[in-house]
Order: C-alpha cells, then structure tokens, then sequence
C-alpha cells in the first residue's frame, strides 16, 4: 500500500537570533505532514514517517563580471578594470562540488494530530505535527562567489510494503541581531616602533535606511599623539588630516577531514564592499599653558560607516559552525529525533568573514611649548594602517523575535523605587 498525497507543511524562513557576547537563540522549525490512507487501515499499519533538516554546501568558482572589485584564487591575482580579455570573457563556472549532510531527523512514531475522514472514498487524511531543533551556531543560508549553503526539509513516508513517497521544501535560515542586545564593538591597535596607539569603537546602527545592510558609527581615538622635539621647549603633535576606510568581504572554501582534521583550503576570494573617506583637521586641544606638557594626548575622530544592500554582503560564518556537536536533540516530546546521524569523512565547508581596513593619514606640528606658536608643520607625515574584524548583521523586527528569546540571560527589571525597611520604635 503507497501513501497518497505526501504533504509537508514548514515555514519559508527559519531566524536565529543573535545578542551580545556571542550569544545565540534559535527555536525549533514547527510544522507538519500530512498523507491520505485508506480508513479501513488499523493504526498498527500506518507508514512510518521520517523527517529531516538537510544542509548542501556548493562549491562553485565563478568568473566575477566586476573583476576589479576582486583578488581570487591561490595566487591572488589582480585583473585590471580596462583589460580586453576580461571584457570580452563572459561570467562562466569552473568547477563545481557539493556536500549533503543530514542536520536532524525525527521519526514521527506517535498518535496523528489529526485524522480527518473522507466516507465518500473511505479515505483518511492523518497530520503529524514535528519539531526539529536548530542549533543557535548554524551556518545561515547565503550565496557567494565561491560557492553557497542552503537547507530544505525533507518528509519521508515507508509504507508497510517498503513503497516510499518524498517531498521536500526549502527553506531559508537566517541569522538577525536582537536591537538593544548587539553591543558596541571595540578594537585597540598599537604600531611598529611608534608611540602613537589607537582605540576604535563601532556602534551597530540599528535604525539603518531601507537601502542599506548594515550601518556603524565609528569613534576613533588616537593615543599617546605628543612627544618630545627638538629642543627642549618644543613639542611634536600628530594631526589627522583623512580616515580612510573600506569594508571587505573574504570567502573561503575548505576541506575538512574527519571531526576535528585536517582543514585544507581549496579557494578563497576577497572582495571589497564599500568604501569612504573623512577629511578634516583633528588635533589636542590647543589651548597649552607655557611651561606645561599637555596632560590629554588623545585625538578623538567620529565617523560613520554605511554598507549597502547592492553590495550584496554574504552572510557571516566560521567553520567551528559546521561542527557535529552543534547537533541537539528533539524538542518535541511526541516525536523521536535522531541526532547521530552519520559524520562526512572529508566534506567541503564555506566559511565568510568581514573585516574594516582603517588607513589615518596623519600630520605633524611642532609648537613651542613656552610660547604657543606653531615652529613647523608637515602636511603629510605618516599613515596608519590597520585591519579591524567586523561582523555584519542586519537587525530583527521586532515581529519576527519570540518572547523566549534569550529569556534565561535578561537582567532582572530595576525597581524605580526601592522596598524601604520596616519602621521600629523603640521604647
């Protein structure tokens, strides 16, 4: 006997939810099956449903269009904007390999939900609902240069005689910071035989235009920016004249042997999403006492960083995200979920990153510290550069977040009033 009218019933989007000190909340995926049997079956020879969350990892080398924006391959090399062969070479696929792997999967043994029967035919619908976990560190769905992840779920149906029925249904799993729980970001850098050092703090924007994916407000703080002159009455202040800044997007497709092997990385491309510039003339106050030494050196340089949705920006994920221990067990009492499923021998893996590269052009004035005047000036004295991590996530609406939602982690509410202690009186 072969079951009728497989039907799976999941959700298109699955959201992880991010917080601050990288934690994570991710619910279970609900949804259900259904098939039609005939209504003289006993409950004893109902098919046996499984179902099961499916990731396909694609590697997939592509020749970019914009091939300027890109430093691809082994030996990175750089193709110039105006080069004729690049122009006439249409977008084509090297070469392509993919990886399957089984995430979880549930035997849905218990009692159908629902039955509905149909006496016109002496047909009988059964629903089965099904929960399957999500580890709050999977890989989200994203596509990039080099390859892509994605995920469906898969219904099976066994019926007594061995006839199986399938259907599946992709679905999307997205990763979203929770507004007010995603922290400010914060980098210190120091530099080679210098003693100017720098602090940077960048505040997610959570209030980003529809166009953009993501936004930062940036704080730069340069430290230690006097030092001795020449003579003894002088003083040499760095001036920043420019930040100059670029967002860039780095691919990576790995091979992993066995749990915890080897990782060989098969290719990489690095591509720059956005860039910017802010000039101006930022410096320590100037307002010296003669004779003294100026007891704040810090420079303090504001900024903003905008990244757009044409940008394309792939979803951020490390490798630690394909372990198998981010494999949980069911959530759903009802059903018996298999989280053992088979680990892959050597399996291809995706991992994205981004990461902000600062460049501060700076200048240098010397200033007589008994006077106050300016003695010389360079214009141009040195550059810093630097490569800060920047993880990039877009914002949750607040639909779409669960009151269970990091739940556990909340700080307790804060009392406006306090509880005042009982009054004595003493004789």
């Amino acid at each position: 006997m072969e079951p009728q009218e497989l039907h799976l019933t999941s959700p298109d989007t699955h959201y992880i939810f991010l917080g601050g000190y990288n934690e994570g909340y991710s619910g279970p995926i609900l949804g259900s099956v259904e098939i039609t049997v005939p209504s003289s079956i006993h409950s004893s020879g109902y098919p046996n449903i499984k179902v099961a969350l499916t990731r396909t990892v694609t590697s997939t080398r592509k020749r970019p269009d914009t091939t300027y924006q890109y430093s691809c391959g082994l030996f990175k090399r750089i193709q110039k904007r105006n080069s004729i062969q690049d122009k006439s070479t249409p977008k084509s696929e090297q070469s392509s390999s993919s990886d399957t792997e089984t995430l979880s999967q549930c035997y849905l043994w218990h009692t159908p939900n629902d039955i509905q029967y149909n006496h016109d035919n002496n047909m009988a619908r059964l629903k089965f609902n099904f929960a399957i976990p999500v580890h709050n560190k999977t890989p989200p769905t994203t596509e990039t240069m080099l390859g892509s992840v994605s995920y469906a779920i898969t219904a099976i149906s066994t019926s007594i005689d061995g006839a199986k029925t399938t259907t599946s249904q992709p679905i999307q799993i997205l990763r979203r910071a929770i507004p007010d729980f995603y922290r400010t970001i914060h980098h210190t850098r120091s530099f080679f035989d210098e003693r100017v050092a720098v602090s940077l703090d960048l505040t997610p924007d959570e209030s980003s235009a529809p166009d953009t994916k993501a936004s930062y407000t940036g704080r730069l703080v340069a430290h230690r920016t006097i030092k001795p002159g020449r003579r003894p009455s002088e003083r040499r202040h760095v001036v920043i004249k420019e930040l100059r800044w670029r967002v860039e997007e780095t691919v990576r497709v790995l091979s992993i042997s066995g749990h915890g092997g080897t990782r060989d990385v098969k290719d990489e491309c690095v591509r720059q999403l956005c860039d910017g510039s802010h000039s101006g003339h930022w410096s320590i106050s100037k307002k010296l006492l003669k004779g003294e030494m100026a007891h704040d050196e810090t420079i303090v340089v504001p900024f903003d960083i905008g990244i757009p949705r044409s940008a394309n920006v792939a979803e951020e994920m490390g490798i630690s995200a394909y372990s198998p221990d981010t494999k949980q067990p069911c959530r759903h009492d009802a059903c018996e979920c298999d989280t053992r499923t088979p680990t892959i021998d050597k399996r291809i893996v995706l991992s994205v990153s981004h990461r902000l590269r600062l460049d501060i052009i700076a200048g240098m004035d010397t200033i007589d510290q008994d006077t106050g005047r300016l003695v010389d000036r360079k214009p141009l004295w040195k550059l810093f550069g630097a490569f800060f991590c920047l993880p990039i996530h877009e914002f949750a609406s607040p639909e779409d977040i669960p009151d269970a939602a990091f739940l556990a982690n909340d700080i307790p509410p804060m009392y406006e009033d306090g509880f005042q202690p009982p009054s004595y009186k003493f004789e």
